[in-house]
């Protein structure tokens, strides 16, 4: 009964955030999906990772990123969990290639140099736990403004259109069961 009460309410969660950023329903379904697995094992609340999807989403929406990319993004950050710390090869390989100034980013967020984060991350003394709601954080706030003005766009505008027909057909489904 707990399990279906938590269901529920993420698909709710996901269904406004559908509304509030204009990204697909199955796309936020899908990276919500793998993310919140690999962030709850690494010891994550809910609503700790549930703010980070949502902030991520902010960014995701004002840099008009692809589902792949965004995809990729999550894949990033949900490896970053699954190690438990944080090194070069997701941050500035893969987020680096996805999320522009990522490396500058992370550093400023988590109030170190860019210098003294690469020290940190040779000696595996950069927990994911902590640094990895700074940097999504700090990238959320960086981008509000584009955020607001891309979740009122035409991207946005398909993605919602995608998620009114996939509810709509999810709707069908459930009616013809009965």
């Amino acid at each position: 009964k707990q399990g279906e009460d938590l269901t529920a309410i993420n698909m709710r969660m996901l269904q406004e955030e559908a509304k509030r950023t204009g990204i697909a329903i199955t796309t936020l379904e899908k990276n919500y999906r793998s993310f919140l697995a690999s962030a709850h094992l690494a010891g994550e609340s809910t609503a700790d990772v549930n703010k980070i999807f949502q902030d991520l989403n902010t960014t995701i929406t004002a840099l008009h990123m692809s589902g792949d990319r965004a995809e990729l993004t999550f894949l990033a950050l949900s490896q970053m969990f699954n190690k438990g710390k944080i090194q070069s090869e997701e941050l500035v390989k893969q987020l680096g290639n996805l999320l522009p100034g990522a490396f500058a980013s992370f550093a400023a967020a988590n109030h170190k140099s860019t210098e003294r984060l690469i020290t940190d991350m040779k000696a595996g003394a950069v927990s994911a736990h902590e640094t990895v709601k700074n940097f999504i954080d700090f990238y959320a706030k960086n981008y509000i403004g584009a955020f607001e003005k891309a979740s009122v766009g035409l991207n946005a505008e398909l993605g919602r259109l995608e998620t009114a027909w996939v509810n709509f057909s999810r709707s069908i489904f459930v009616v013809t069961q009965d």
